[in-house]
């Protein structure tokens, strides 16, 4: 498989494992663990919630779709699959998906300064001033 058609299995909306009727369920075959080389087992395990306190550090050889974090992997992965098969996979989407971030960000840090404003001029914030309270709740009257 060539680096293009395997970028294009992870990210194009028509890729063929948006078809697959239970990602987790083909995954959970011992061959798609036991497999993989053990530097990749590790960094899998690695990107998943680390063991509770007091529990043994996850064991690479163990397939982590039988274990306890099965329905964490489980529900990651038909959120992944879901987001493929709608087209947020691509770059295009993930661009502009951040630069609608970066505009949120920016418009909440203008009305930050809008209602810093607003409530230092009034003083103790008497007569329906805008509250100042850093909480998010800017340019809400209280």
């Amino acid at each position: 498989m060539t680096a293009a058609s395997e970028k294009r299995l992870l990210v194009a909306p028509t890729s063929n494992l948006t078809n697959i009727n239970s990602l987790p369920t083909m995954l959970s075959q011992p061959a798609a663990w036991s497999t993989l080389p053990l530097s990749t087992r590790q960094h899998l395990y690695s990107l998943l919630p680390p063991p509770e306190a007091g529990e043994a550090p996850w064991d690479p050889d163990v397939h982590p779709m039988n274990s306890k974090l099965r329905s964490h992997i489980s529900a990651e992965l038909n959120a992944w699959q879901s987001d493929l098969r709608d087209g947020r996979e691509v770059k295009k989407w993930r661009g502009e998906a951040v630069g609608a971030g970066r505009k949120r960000v920016e418009e909440r840090r203008e009305m930050k300064g809008v209602a810093m404003v607003v409530g230092e001029s009034a003083g103790d914030g008497a007569n329906g001033a805008v509250a100042k309270h850093g909480d998010g709740m800017e340019g809400v009257e209280r």
